[in-house]
């Protein structure tokens, strides 16, 4: 579970931070304070991280995507971003472990930490699999919000819509132009007349990169809301 997103910043933990950024830490030092509990530190810490060298360092960056505050959440995700577009650090984010957290952090509340992350999925050295991943949840949750045996509630309604809407934003940022295979056909004939705009206008953005599904996009040209007819003209 993530911590709440608020943290107090007092003048004393300001004065904190100010005199940790004179500290020299040491790339062990740095490590050890991203897996301890003091978030101030952690913050510091990770804005001093100046690489990732091995497989176990991008894991344990990548770990602090979950279960902390959300500046701390942030600050992780600008700093994957900038080893991700350094083809030197870069091809140290794979595996599965890595694959799996770097998923959910495309659907957290703060969106700030989402599209750090979206704006780089494409230099992920396992960028195909990644791609396979979305589209399976994204129809997982198509699925639920479609069967009516699952009787979700209004706030699970609105938290799937959520999750729907980071995950069509992701994969709009990994299609190819003449994306075909039978996962992505039944994404979007599902989703193309989804009741949520913001959905729609999501299937719109998908389609506005890619070749064929000539009916599907005249029909979202004719869609009464601009911020989805406009992604087609």
């Amino acid at each position: 579970m993530k911590k709440d997103y608020f943290v107090l910043y007092t003048p004393q933990n300001m004065l904190k931070a100010y005199q940790l950024f004179d500290v020299d830490f040491s790339k062990e030092e740095i490590f050890k304070n991203l897996k301890a509990d003091d978030d101030i530190t952690k913050q510091v810490c990770l804005f001093k991280l100046n690489s990732v060298e091995t497989l176990q360092e991008a894991q344990d960056l990548t770990y602090v995507l979950t279960g902390q505050h959300g500046p701390v959440r942030e600050i992780c995700s600008f700093k994957i971003n900038e080893f991700l577009k350094n083809e030197n650090y870069r091809k140290y984010f794979t595996g599965k472990k890595i694959q799996q957290i770097i998923l959910n952090g495309i659907k957290d509340i703060i969106p700030t930490v989402a599209r750090n992350l979206i704006e780089v999925l494409y230099l992920l050295p396992q960028k195909n699999e990644l791609t396979d991943e979305i589209k399976k949840r994204i129809l997982e949750i198509v699925d639920v919000q479609n069967n009516i045996n699952f009787n979700l509630s209004h706030h699970d309604y609105i938290k799937n819509t959520f999750n729907l809407y980071w995950y069509l934003e992701a994969l709009s940022e990994l299609v190819d132009t003449n994306i075909n295979d039978e996962m992505f056909k039944l994404i979007i004939k599902k989703i193309y007349n989804h009741n949520d705009y913001t959905i729609r206008e999501k299937i719109a953005k998908i389609l506005a990169k890619v070749d064929g599904f000539d009916t599907i996009k005249e029909y979202l040209r004719n869609d009464t809301n601009p911020y989805i007819f406009s992604k087609l003209l």
